[in-house]
């Protein structure tokens, strides 16, 4: 009694000190399950994933537990590991996760496995338990695990399942778990960042990139600043978790790049590479393709802002599209890595260059790249496509799982790495987490430069089920927002409209709504344009909006004709919308540039022109029926010209030959800047020329009965 009085009196001293020191406790921020449907996946891209995943999980609540282990018949809150190295530790931090996983997200059935989910849940917590507290943070730094070479991956692994289950936890193992965490975090602090080789190409590290190390150690600073953000140490866990990413697959013409990733100029930054200019990996001395797709470390990192409700740093995929097409396309003796059929076709073969010393049967490393590659977009113009990859690996993986009743998949020396089964269930758990957040539409990117987890910007939140009203608009100049924004509404943002970021996804729509395009000017010019108000007009409908905003000033029509580079950046942004809505109508204002000057056109040829634009549009869509809104030029004094008087009313007449489109008038609005010949609508002007966007909507569908 008087032993355990001791104990639990330590645990609390420690507990305290956590308190005290680091705030960790008080400030835990947990995942946001109010704005998650956390429900099993009905995606049939997903089935074979879960068969895997629940077929999988019968090993560890079974044999792995009770017999390779031994863990079932210890005694006590506690388990002893046997020892505090990598396949002591490592592998109870990947299961410990994975259960997590499948219980949170309802993927574990308990009439697959044999054990209750109560059982389950129970041996989960016991680990977590048992992680936390056999931990040098708590247990003591002769005894304890940690501090290592990997112990921080290992201690976000165990971390990552406690957060999943927090509720499921008792004071103690929180407090034990926040001193673990914050313990990890702190010994990158001070850390200088290793490369493979410098900047003048020299090999730092013989045969050994830092690529995996580097990102590994990036998860661990990634989870404690989400789940700890008003630690003092937090924005330092969050800047150093940027730079870790951005080396760990850095090439060397990075080295030289200007490209500023979340805030950092890539030239100004990094001191060497660990990626080859192919986009492959050395490691083990070898071309290795297990290393070159241990990318994934990096990737995973989206996945804790997904459950913290924040958009995610896309220094986590950076450089990913060069792994993967280097995967699929760069040639070795004739050979791509990853082997296609005689007649193209994905295959699950793999080529190794220059062997491989884990084995050649592992499947898994490069299915989580696919699956990854899926998500975000990394295949894009390649076939087969990842989900084409994805599948053929996926029917091997259950063929070789198919041959052990007790949910293990190797047999023999397939794979020589002593946790593999471990590894592999944590791999596949990560897979089905990005497949969820995918379904669910919140992998959401942002270059932002975020000084923590709290500046990032929150995540757009849509059910599975539920889509956002997608609107496009285009133009030029006035379309794209040349007004000054009023001061009052600079930091505004709009209830239920969402804003198409640069990598894809949606955020809270904030001015200038023109940032985000891909063929616009400067930034500085981006200011209020129509777009804004008519967001707000449309959003009182109770219904998601997401504005694609893709203006050019000074366009001319010509310029957006298909096959023309802004017509293609475009279509390009819009195709990428389509994966979070339907197209619901295209905003037009554009004119100013034909009406004079070299890109002048008769008023007669522009309508044309528009019309077979907005047809094609249309096509895009795959909607005939989308309704165009066009807006009048300006009918001040500079637009007092014959030209202008003749496009404004060559714009009234669109409607009467293209169906299910109408025209606003610009009637009474005034510019921003009078006197001085200039075309450009002002503030009040353009709030005004939004809802008349609106009302014109209005009219198209109380017209259609829609």
């Amino acid at each position: 009694m008087k032993t355990k009085l001791i104990r639990l009196l330590c645990v609390c001293l420690i507990a305290v000190s956590a308190l005290q020191t680091t705030g960790a406790q008080t400030a835990l921020a947990p995942v946001r399950w109010e704005r998650l449907n956390t429900e099993l996946l009905a995606d049939p891209l997903a089935d074979r994933t879960i068969q895997l995943f629940r077929q999988g999980l019968k090993y560890p609540v079974n044999d792995w537990y009770n017999k390779v282990k031994g863990y079932g018949s210890q005694t006590g809150k506690c388990l002893d590991f046997k020892g505090n190295t990598e396949h002591y530790i490592r592998p109870v931090s990947h299961v410990a996760f994975s259960l997590a996983v499948a219980l949170r997200f309802h993927v574990y059935d308990e009439a697959v496995t044999g054990v209750p989910v109560s059982e389950a849940k129970a041996i989960a917590v016991r680990l977590i338990q048992s992680l936390a507290y056999r931990h040098k943070a708590c247990i003591g730094e002769e005894k304890g695990w940690g501090k290592q070479w990997q112990s921080a991956w290992w201690a976000s692994q165990a971390a990552f399942a406690a957060w999943l289950l927090w509720d499921e936890l008792d004071d103690e193992t929180r407090f034990q778990v926040c001193s673990m965490t914050v313990y990890e975090a702190d010994r990158f602090l001070d850390y200088k960042i290793p490369y493979y080789k410098d900047k003048a190409g020299k090999v730092i590290y013989k045969g050994d990139s830092k690529s995996e190390e580097n990102a590994w150690n990036s998860d661990m600073l990634v989870l404690a600043s989400l789940m700890f953000p008003e630690h003092p140490n937090a924005p330092v866990w969050h800047r150093r978790a940027v730079e870790l990413q951005l080396s760990a697959y850095a090439s060397p013409s990075d080295i030289h790049s200007g490209k500023t990733v979340n805030g950092i100029c890539l030239k100004d930054f990094l001191n060497g590479s660990n990626m080859e200019e192919n986009g492959t990996v050395v490691n083990h001395g070898i071309v290795h393709v297990d290393y070159t797709v241990a990318f994934m470390q990096n990737a995973i990192n989206v996945l804790p802002y997904v459950l913290a409700g924040k958009q995610a740093m896309e220094v986590s995929l950076f450089n990913g599209d060069r792994i993967y097409n280097a995967l699929n396309n760069q040639q070795f003796d004739g050979h791509t890595m990853y082997v296609r059929g005689k007649n193209g076709e994905a295959t699950h073969e793999i080529y190794f260059p220059e062997g491989n010393d884990w084995g050649t049967s592992k499947q898994v490393n490069c299915w989580l790249m696919d699956v990854i590659a899926h998500c975000f977009g990394l295949d894009k113009g390649m076939k087969p496509s990842a989900a084409d990859w994805m599948k053929v690996r996926e029917d091997e993986m259950l063929r070789m799982q198919g041959r052990n009743s007790n949910g293990t998949y190797y047999q023999g020396k397939e794979d020589l790495f002593p946790s593999r089964e471990e590894f592999l269930l944590a791999e596949i758990a990560f897979g089905y987490l990005f497949l969820w957040a995918d379904n669910s539409r919140l992998l959401q990117l942002s270059n932002a430069a975020c000084r923590m987890p709290s500046d990032c910007a929150d995540a757009a939140v849509l059910s599975p089920s539920e889509e956002m009203d997608i609107y496009l608009c285009i133009g030029q100049s006035n379309m794209a927002g040349r007004a000054p924004v009023p001061a009052d509404m600079q930091d505004d943002t709009l209830e239920n409209v969402w804003l198409m970021n640069g990598e894809g996804g949606f955020e809270p729509a904030r001015l200038p709504l023109n940032a985000y395009s891909n063929i616009r000017k400067d930034l500085s010019m981006q200011q209020l344009g129509p777009a804004w108000t008519f967001a707000q007009c449309v959003a009182q409908k109770g219904h998601q909006v997401g504005l694609v905003v893709n203006a050019r000033g000074g366009s001319s029509i010509q310029q957006w004709e298909k096959g023309q580079k802004l017509y293609e950046a475009t279509v390009e942004r819009l195709k990428q919308a389509f994966r979070s809505g339907k197209l619901k109508a295209i905003l037009w204002h554009q004119g100013e540039s034909n009406c004079s000057g070299p890109d002048r056109i008769a008023p007669e040829e522009y309508e044309k022109r528009l019309i077979a634009l907005m047809e094609n549009l249309r096509n895009e869509a795959g909607d005939a029926h989308v309704p165009v809104i066009i807006g009048q030029l300006g009918q001040w004094k500079w637009a007092g010209r014959n030209d202008i008087k003749a496009y404004n009313r060559m714009l009234e007449s669109v409607p009467g030959k293209l169906p299910e489109s109408a025209c606003v008038s610009s009637d009474g609005l005034e510019p921003a800047f009078p006197g001085i010949g200039d075309p450009h609508f002002g503030a009040e002007a353009q709030l005004e020329f939004g809802k008349r966007y609106a009302a014109a909507l209005e009219k198209i569908r109380a017209h259609a009965g829609r």
